[in-house]
């Protein structure tokens, strides 16, 4: 059965997009996660899928940074993206801190939710939610999107082998994620 529902591919932004420094906020400091982001983004892209950046910025929240700092570094993303041809669709954020328990704050799905709203429809089950964390896995599975974990310092192997609920893949990019992804639908 067609829908007319949008397919997604939802992004943790630091780790994933861009290199995680811890509190990235500075123009100065923005460095892609790999050379290779703005391509894969773009594979995403070019197949049909609406990219959704879905980021938890507790710096806010704890005064670190402000929202008009966080805006800026979306902008030069955003413009970093254009010149490759790339178009981010929607950034959600959390703005609060980590023992907030606003709706919002990953592994809560309220960016996901209202992401969905705004885009007048996803078909989570043809979506995928890629990050480098357990939380974004477990994000996207709570609405039924299928997941791809990217290696990083913030998990191990046993942390995966011990969940009930394993990721749909796990790549060392998202470059390797996109390849993955795009040839599995073929």
């Amino acid at each position: 059965m067609e829908t007319d529902k949008n397919k997604a591919i939802f992004l943790d932004r630091d780790g994933t997009i861009n290199f995680d420094l811890g509190y990235v906020y500075r123009v100065e400091d923005w460095k892609w996660a790999d050379e290779k982001v703005p391509q894969a983004l773009r594979m995403f892209q070019e197949e049909g899928y609406k990219l959704i950046v879905v980021t938890n910025q507790s710096g806010i929240g704890q005064g670190y940074y402000t929202l008009h700092d966080m805006q800026v570094l979306h902008q030069h993303m955003e413009q970093e993206l254009k010149k490759e041809r790339v178009i981010i669709d929607l950034i959600m954020y959390c703005p609060h801190a980590r023992d907030s328990r606003c709706a919002c704050r990953k592994p809560r799905t309220g960016m996901m939710i209202d992401a969905e709203r705004r885009m007048g429809g996803i078909d989570f089950t043809t979506s995928w939610t890629i990050g480098d964390k357990l939380l974004d896995m477990e994000m996207g599975q709570s609405v039924g999107t299928k997941t791809g974990l990217l290696q990083s310092k913030y998990w191990a192997n046993t942390d995966i082998v011990n969940r009930t609920k394993q990721p749909d893949m796990i790549a060392e990019s998202l470059y390797e994620a996109a390849k993955w992804i795009l040839k599995a639908r073929q």
